[in-house]
C-alpha cells in the first residue's frame, strides 16, 4: 500500500546575524512575495541585504561584485525600488545610532574634563551636524576620522 504524500513547508531562510525569517519584495512576477532562489532578501530586524542561491540559503556571491549587484538589482523596477529603500532605511538607522553614541560621548568627556574637551566638543558636534535627512555626512573627512577615533576610544573605555 502506498503511502500519502505530503507537501513539507521549508522555513524561510533566516538572517545570518539575528536568525530571523528572511523577506522579499512583492512583485508582479511574485505577488505572494515568496522567497526564490537567485533573489534579493532581506532581515526586517537588522536591514541586511542577502543574495538567496540556489540552493535557497543566503550567499555572499553576487554581493561581493558591484557590477552582479547592479545588474541583480536592477533586474526589476519593483526590487530596485525595494533594494533601494532597504538600503536608505538601513543608512538612515546606522547614522541615528552613531547620533546617539555622539551624545554619550559628550556626556563622558564631560564628565571625564579631558585637556582636549573644548575640541573633541567641537568634533563631535561638527560630526552630528554633518548628517543630513539621507543619512550622508557633509562633514570633512578629518572631522570623520576624528569622530571615529573619539568614538572608538569611548568604547574601548565603556567595555573595560
Amino acid at each position: 500500500m502506498r503511502k500519502p504524500t505530503t507537501r513539507r513547508r521549508t522555513k524561510p531562510p533566516l538572517c545570518e546575524l539575528c536568525y530571523e525569517p528572511l523577506e522579499t519584495a512583492a512583485t508582479a512576477q511574485n505577488p505572494s512575495a515568496t522567497i526564490t532562489a537567485n533573489s534579493f532578501a532581506r532581515c526586517p530586524s537588522c536591514l541586511v541585504l542577502f543574495w538567496i542561491g540556489a540552493d535557497l540559503r543566503p550567499s555572499e556571491d553576487v554581493l561581493e561584485s558591484e557590477a552582479t549587484f547592479d545588474a541583480a538589482m536592477n533586474a526589476s523596477p519593483e526590487i530596485k525600488k525595494w533594494v533601494t529603500q532597504t538600503l536608505e532605511t538601513a543608512r538612515i538607522r546606522a547614522v541615528a545610532e552613531i547620533k546617539a553614541e555622539c551624545v554619550v560621548a559628550r556626556e563622558r568627556l564631560i564628565a571625564r574634563g579631558d585637556p582636549d574637551l573644548i575640541d573633541d566638543l567641537a568634533t563631535l558636534n561638527a560630526y552630528v551636524a554633518g548628517f543630513g535627512e539621507n543619512g550622508i555626512t557633509s562633514a570633512t573627512p578629518a572631522i570623520r576620522y576624528r569622530a571615529s577615533s573619539i568614538l572608538v576610544q569611548i568604547r574601548r573605555q565603556t567595555t573595560h
